[in-house]
């Protein structure tokens, strides 16, 4: 969480679960016990049943709880407790609280289907007091949030009295799903009805809609279609071929760097058979001796099926009318009776620019050797040339066109790129000539999947980084092509910075500028500099880079936002045109203007290529929610970044001696780190690369934070009516508030608030387009 020395805004937490009484003349006793942090107030069909720390009968959603005493959050010597501090385990556990077999009175009990619902509300963080005085002292991981709902328990005797509550029921079952995860271990409640599946999206976007069907035995046979989404008032609707239907495979090892509880790609051919997953239950469970801060969770209990996450993904028509549009869903399989389900498309009047028109500027690093490793075709064969481009036309719909032009071989080092574009030929008196065969195709699939690119980087360096992480000049390697056999060496550069350097690489830069300015990319044309170590390009290869092509700009990757990179003599400076910083400036005023689509001369984009999906968030493979890649590119813009960074295709790869490994690019794919869930955000298809769940989430966050841009820049250019201006005004400080506090409801509520801010930006747009 973050700490302030404002005051604490407090947030809730609301949860709700059902059950079924068949008799309640039958039941003796129900009762509920609850570990939270905070206040609690329980519900049982609308009735208040139960509270805790919840003084003075307060029932308004802004209510705080009781406050916490000092000793919960520091020691007698005034320095943060923290959980791994044992002598200090009677502090950490004066944070928990508990309500310990309430009884819940039978008059609020009813035949049928039963609701309790819990409000957990945050207690006070003495923010004002106490962390001003000791605000300068490391906290490590003394952070915690005086809110939280650890543990709920309802029971209900005689068990007869209620219906039979199984880890699993038998036989196969369709449920709704909201945007989170689904895992192995999920089936469908059956005290909740089936209800429409309902999208909300504005017009030139694509969103998806969910259903799960799980088993506790192997799925046969299953078939979905859907038809035509008709519209309301009758007007023209949207054709069954703009909704895509496809399911959602199982993370395996081999063909995901996803957990195997956790689902991954996305086909539109359904096997004849969905098998029960054989998964274990994640790793933080109490078996394992894993916590949740100092508080166990137990997993164990968990039993896993046959799970098949349904998308029904609709590409909304730039023309499409607003207003709602419906059709329905048929689900069919072997021993489940056939079930519909209405698709219910609402359809705003904002209407998204192309992707390539967005303001959010997104970069994936594609790898060509992993595609043709994981495929098994030859490196640079046609097949391959189409393998490549289906994962870049893929990375362009979020705004992605990025493409690196190796000059050099494993330029990003490790198992990198194996060959470089350009081939050296040698010739009879020892001389060299250069074949761009490979170089003219790579541009050849590059304007064909992706048109022009943005930014077009050269990467060719002079420098590598030692055990020590120091950046050391060396020579370079390019790949050299014996004509006569066909087959593909490594020649090693002369020794660097010497005439015989400059004279290997000049006229080799002249023909790739050349044939780039003949394809009209010059502009978007840049140096690539990634490492390590913070420190920039040796100033020696800045002044070799110089040489060959004076006035360059780069492109760079790593922790600083360096903005010029300066050569040894003190009239070279070359200019740092995008550059990425893991130097967030976090707060709800922090949005960059970010209002037209234009190269910047600095690109701030975050470094998620790691497994670090946000500038706050640890992505742990194993865990971390998809709900947040949905939210990723709003998070990148409020940390006043202009886009995300991400590995796009990096499909694992498999040892000789047993294993996998990633290729590497940039330096936080090295295979070293092992958070690697965005590594790809693509997902190895049947066929080629293919969307992954995590991939439409983040598109649908791109295509939101475009819609909230729009909202940002007509409140901030002061160009609506009053009217307009202060419910504007309001929606966004509301959204930012919420979203600064890490309590944001578009991941739990993704049709309410997708519906507030698109039908806002409709509005916005309307009214702008009146003015003109």
């Amino acid at each position: 969480m973050f700490l302030s020395n404002g005051p604490y805004d407090p947030v809730m937490v609301l949860a709700r679960a059902k059950f079924e009484i068949k008799d309640p003349a039958q039941v003796k006793g129900c009762r509920i016990s609850l570990d939270y942090w905070g206040g609690v107030v329980v519900y049982v069909n609308g009735k208040e049943a139960a509270r805790g720390h919840m003084s003075g009968g307060a029932t308004n959603l802004e209510a705080v709880a009781d406050d916490y005493p000092k000793d919960a959050f520091v020691t007698a010597e005034s320095n943060w407790v923290c959980y791994a501090d044992e002598k200090n385990r009677d502090r950490v556990a004066l944070r928990d609280r508990h309500l310990r077999d309430v009884a819940i009175p039978a008059a609020l009990l009813r035949k049928g289907v039963n609701v309790v619902a819990i409000e957990t509300h945050a207690a006070p963080l003495q923010a004002t007091e106490l962390i001003r005085k000791i605000k300068d002292k490391y906290i490590g991981s003394a952070g915690w949030p005086p809110i939280g709902l650890l543990s709920a328990r309802l029971t209900i005797s005689p068990k007869s009295a209620v219906s039979a509550d199984v880890p699993r029921p038998r036989g196969p079952r369709v449920w709704n799903c909201t945007g989170g995860d689904v895992t192995p271990f999920d089936y469908g409640n059956p005290a909740e009805p089936l209800r429409p599946i309902t999208i909300n999206a504005g017009r030139n976007t694509v969103f998806s809609g969910r259903l799960v069907v799980g088993s506790d035995q192997p799925i046969k046979g299953l078939k979905v279609s859907v038809t035509e989404l008709g519209n309301a008032k009758g007007g023209a609707g949207i054709p069954a071929s703009a909704v895509r239907v496809r399911y959602s495979v199982a993370a395996t090892e081999g063909k995901s760097w996803m957990a195997p509880h956790r689902f991954d790609g996305l086909l539109d051919v359904f096997p004849a058979e969905i098998p029960v997953i054989r998964a274990t239950p994640p790793r933080w469970s109490a078996a394992q001796g894993e916590t949740f801060y100092h508080w166990p969770v137990d997993r164990t209990g968990l039993v896993a099926g046959a799970v098949a996450p349904l998308w029904f993904t609709v590409r909304v028509p730039k023309d499409a009318v607003p207003g709602a549009y419906e059709g329905t869903v048929s689900v069919a399989a072997e021993g489940m009776p056939p079930v519909t389900v209405p698709l219910r498309v609402n359809v705003s009047g904002w209407t998204a620019p192309d992707p390539q028109e967005f303001r959010l500027q997104n970069i994936m690093f594609n790898a060509e050797e992993a595609v043709a490793g994981f495929y098994e075709v030859p490196l640079w064969s046609d097949k391959h040339f189409e393998l490549m481009g289906q994962s870049l036309a893929l990375a362009k719909e979020v705004n992605s066109r990025q493409v690196i032009l190796h000059l050099v071989c494993r330029f990003h080092g490790g198992e990198g790129n194996p060959e470089s574009l350009v081939r050296w030929v040698k010739q009879a008196d020892g001389s060299y000539k250069h074949d761009f065969t490979i170089f003219d195709k790579y541009l050849d699939m590059v304007a064909k999947y992706v048109g022009k690119p943005r930014p077009l980087l050269l990467g060719w360096s002079c420098w590598y980084i030692d055990g020590q992480a120091h950046i050391t000049l060396g020579s370079e390697q390019v790949s050299v092509l014996d004509p006569a056999t066909g087959k593909i060496g490594r020649l090693t550069a002369p020794a660097y910075g010497s005439p015989e350097h400059v004279a290997f690489w000049k006229p080799v830069f002249d023909e790739v500028l050349k044939r780039i300015k003949a394809r009209g990319w010059l502009d978007e044309t840049t140096l690539l500099y990634s490492d390590l170590t913070d420190e920039g390009p040796p100033r020696k290869a800045v002044d070799i880079a110089n040489i060959l092509w004076p006035g360059a700009e780069w492109s760079s990757y790593m922790h600083p936002l360096a903005t010029k990179f300066p050569g040894s003599d003190s009239n070279v400076v070359m200019k740092v045109r995008d550059a990425t910083s893991a130097r967030a400036a976090w707060g709800p005023g922090n949005i960059v203007k970010t209002w037209k689509p234009s190269r910047a001369i600095i690109g701030r984009f975050w470094r998620s290529d790691g497994g670090t999906p946000t500038p706050w968030y640890h992505a742990d493979p194993e865990n971390t929610p998809l709900s947040e890649m949905r939210w990723t590119p709003e998070s990148n813009l409020r940390c006043g970044f202009d886009g995300g960074v991400f590995g796009l295709d990096l499909f694992p790869l498999k040892r000789p001696v047993g294993g996998y490994f990633v290729t590497t690019r940039c330096w936080g794919t090295r295979p070293l780190h092992p958070e690697r869930n965005t590594v790809t955000l693509l997902y190895p298809g049947p066929d080629g690369p293919v969307a992954s769940e995590r991939f439409e989430m983040f598109r649908e966050g791109t295509e939101l934070t475009e819609a909230l841009l729009d909202v940002e820049q007509a409140v901030a250019e002061q160009k609506l009516s009053a009217g307009l201006l202060e419910r504007a005004t309001r929606y966004r400080d509301e959204r930012a508030r919420s979203f600064n506090m890490g309590f944001f409801p578009a991941i739990r509520m993704q049709s309410e608030e997708d519906a507030k801010l698109l039908n806002l930006a409709g509005e916005v747009g309307r009214e702008l387009e009146r003015k003109k």
